[in-house]
Parts: C-alpha cells; structure tokens; sequence
C-alpha cells in the first residue's frame, strides 16, 4: 500500500515554492496550478480571544496552550456513535449494526475531542487528533496537545526583517497558514509540547495517482486494520464544508473527478461500514460503503462533528502520529527538515552537542520506505564510541531509534548512518505559502521568508572518509536544489 511521497521541498528556479495545505503539496502537484495561482485573495481569520494566563489548562471542552495565550474550542467526546446521528433517519439505514463488516473507534472507549477550526488552518487539528487516539489507544487518556502550539511554533509572525529568526516568518497571524507533517517534526522537535513527545509519524499512502484510481479491497483492509492498531488516521480531502451533502440525516462526502489541486482540507479516519447506502452520496456511489471521517469544523456541524466518505473517493496522504510522554526532554539543531542530502550508497552526517543527562533515543526522517539508520553515540567531539544501535524501517516518516540502554552524556558526536538521504534544513529563502479558507476551502497565500542562520563547528558530513563541516559551499554538490544542508534532521531524546 505504500507509495513514495516526495515529503522534500521541490526547487523552483532560484527560490524555494512550498505550497502548504493539509499535509502539504509542492506546488507542481496541482495539476493546474497556473490558472489559479493569479487570483488568489488573502483569507483573513478571525481574531480569538486571548486568555490571560500562565497556566497549562485542558479539559475535554476547552484547552489552552501556554505558547499563544490562545484557546482553541472542542466539543466533549462522545460515548457511543448512536449520538452522532439522532437526526437521521434509522429506519433507512442504523450503521454499525454488523460487527464483521463495521468498526468505530468511539464504540470501543476511543473518542476524542471534536475541534473548532473556527477559519483558521487545519492541519494540525488532525494530526492532534490523531495523535490523540493512539495515545487514548495506548494510555486510555487524552494527550494534552495545543493545536495552535504547533503552528506558533513553526510560523513567527514579524512586523520587520531585522526581527527575522530561525523558521517561517510571516507577516499575517500565524494560525491563516496550512502546513504539512514535517512541521509537526518541527514542532515537536523545538521542544515538549506540554510533556509530550513526538516518536512516531508514517505516512502509508501518498497521492502520486490517486486522480484515477480508488482504494482496492486490499488497500481497504489495510487501512481498517490500521484504524484499530494505531488510532485515528489523518487523510485530505476536498472541502468537507463546502462539497459535503445531507442525506437522510447523514453528513456525506463523494467526489467523482477528484484532482489534487482540490484537496484543500484534512480531517481523521476514525470508522468505517461495508453496508453503508451508495444512494446516500451525491453523486450516488457506484458500491456501497464509506469511512467514518471526523472534521476540525466544530461540534455543531455535520453529525456532531463527523462526516462519512464513500469508498470510492480516494483518500491520499494517509497518515498516523504517535507521542509519548516517557521522556524529559528533546533537543535538535533542526529548524525544519525539508532538503535531500545524499553523498553515496551509504550517508553519514554527524552533530556535536553539550546537553548533559541520560540519552535515550535519536529520532530521524526516512523518506524512502525499507531504508536503514545507524546511529552511533560518540564522547565528546568525535572521540570513542559509547552507544550504537541499527534499525529499519520499512515506511516513510518520522521514527525513534531508542539505544538497548540509556547513556550519560554530557558533550557528545551524534553519527547517523543512512542507506538513504538524509534531510536537512537547508538555506534561508523566500516561498510562496498557501492560506486555507475553511469556510470555502479557496487556496491563497503569498511571499513568506524561510530563515535559517549558518552555524560552524556542530554539524558535519562524511565526504570520502573526512568529516566537512554542512555550512561549507562544497557539500552543495551532494543536496537536492544545490544549497548548503546545514544542520541535518537528527533529535536527541532524553529519559
């Protein structure tokens, strides 16, 4: 089931071109791009109320992140899916009636808060949620994760340049902005959120033909079984708002032709039932059966917050999260890991730290499925070896590699070997980054200023048995676009 997903940044002449909605595209992904790429309009959010506190306070109502002062809404989690659907009609159709041919996450204990998105972006509402159902899965409690913590993180709204720092720069609130999963990489990187730590992000299909095919029974099967093993899965979609239908008190969603440049929303596979009514969809489906899908649109719409999706729409970008709060603390150099670098058949890059404690784990990026990783720990400044461990893994995404033995460091070399690319963060650049209204699902978006500042002597790649420092203008010859790497994707974790 797996495809490849270009998750880099694809270079267009002399600057970068990101356009971010949902799990975020390039921008040659759209297929016509062009003939709506001059008439964009900037989507103004509304301003939210800001909360006056230093507090970290969560319920199933209401949260509110320490990062922003700004609070994100939520309707309290459901207990049984009989609720979501007190205004449809029984009678034509009750769905989870069969246990062999139906599932929902919320009938076994599972649910998980419904957001409001209010017109803001929407990609981090889904990947909370997901992560949020594994840990409610793993832990039987909601991880206390701000939406907006990850978006603050990632995007630093200035007024002007010398204000400029390290990451995304913009000018409008930050929250308008869509993104993409290597942000939560990003975001979980920097630092906890709120105890949190991110260990896992796979991504198990990507779009590359999704225009024309639909998910085979197999891929089907696959995604269920998924659904009960990991949780909520995160999936685009074209604008649940304004493309989804009501029939017979269901909240439905089909597009027939569907084309990645309309992909401009993102919401969780939580269920699914083969019975579910073809005639149900508008367009009518050609077979029977749907996902249970659960939106960032708020309580009040839809069937409290959840929609269903017919079986042959595609659903593209299929993408788990997993957090762990087993450890106290994470560094990285990392701004955003974004850039291919490659040097051989092998590649090997390495950064010096001084963080003192007790390393646990060393995550990585692998942008290839069946790639394999080899990190080795090093005392001091490339001095002995102290720790080592190998692992491979066999899906694209975001992964931890945990030594057998947690080790006391004080300074120490992280070396990661990899049978495929490494990402890097690359240089500073302006981008063209999409905006995302929810309330029509219209893509807009503008100039914005990737930063990043060139620090010597804590990063370096293996080029022919010698260590090169990544701020050099030689190691171009061995990235993507041909820009100096800089600091490569490595995140050292601490018990």
């Amino acid at each position: 089931m797996i495809k490849r997903k270009t998750i880099t940044v694809l270079i267009i002449l002399t600057m970068i071109s990101f356009t971010f909605s949902g799990c975020g595209k390039k921008e040659d992904e759209f297929d016509d791009y062009a003939l709506f790429q001059d008439e964009v309009e900037t989507v103004v959010s509304g301003d939210p109320a800001k909360e006056e506190t230093d507090s970290q306070v969560f319920s199933e109502n209401e949260q509110t992140t320490s990062n922003n002062n700004k609070t994100t809404q939520s309707a309290e989690p459901v207990t049984n899916v009989s609720e979501l659907f007190t205004d449809a009609d029984l009678d034509q159709f009750t769905p989870f009636q069969d246990e062999e041919k139906s599932y929902c996450l919320i009938n076994d204990g599972h649910a998980t808060p419904v957001y409001d998105r209010g017109e803001g972006c929407y990609f981090p509402y889904s990947e909370v949620t997901s992560l949020q159902s594994n840990f409610k899965l793993k832990k039987d409690k909601i991880a206390q994760v701000e939406p907006l913590d990850i978006v603050y993180s990632q995007y630093h709204k200035t007024e002007k340049e010398e204000e400029a720092i390290d990451g995304i720069n913009v000018t409008s609130p930050p929250e308008e902005y869509g993104g993409y999963a290597e942000m939560i990489v990003g975001a979980f990187s920097q630092g906890a959120m709120n105890g949190y730590y991110l260990t896992d992000y796979t991504l198990y299909s990507d779009g590359t033909d999704f225009s024309d095919v639909k998910h085979t029974k197999l891929e089907r099967d696959e995604i269920k079984r998924l659904i009960k093993e990991r949780g909520a899965l995160v999936a685009e979609t074209v604008s649940t708002i304004d493309k989804s239908v009501e029939k017979s008190g269901y909240t439905t969603l089909n597009v027939a032709d569907l084309q990645s440049r309309n992909l401009t929303d993102e919401a969780v596979i939580v269920g699914w039932d083969d019975e579910f009514p073809a005639q149900f969809f508008e367009p009518q489906a050609s077979e029977k059966g749907a996902w249970l899908m659960q939106s960032s649109n708020s309580g009040e719409w839809g069937n409290r917050g959840y929609f269903w999706v017919s079986y042959e729409m595609p659903l593209p970008y299929i993408i788990s999260y997993e957090v762990s709060d087993a450890f106290s603390d994470v560094i990285t150099y990392n701004t955003l890991p974004v850039f291919e670098l490659k040097t051989s058949d092998e590649t090997s890059v390495a950064s010096v730290y001084k963080h003192p404690g007790k390393l646990a784990a060393i995550g990585v990026v692998s942008d290839d499925p069946n790639v394999s990783f080899t990190v080795e720990i090093l005392d001091g400044q490339f001095g002995d070896i102290i720790a080592s461990k190998q692992k491979t893994f066999d899906s694209i995404g975001y992964h931890i590699i945990e030594l057998d033995t947690p080790v006391d460091v004080n300074e120490f070399t992280v070396v990661v070997r990899s049978t495929g690319v490494i990402l890097t963060e690359g240089e500073s650049s302006p981008f063209y980054l999409l905006k995302v209204s929810s309330v029509k699902g219209v893509p807009s978006g503008g100039m914005v200023d990737y930063v990043i500042n060139s620090v010597k002597g804590r990063s370096f790649v293996e080029v022919d048995g010698e260590w090169v420092d990544m701020t050099e203008e030689s190691v171009k010859q061995y990235v993507d676009g041909k820009r100096i790497p800089n600091d490569p994707c490595i995140t050292v974790m601490y018990k």
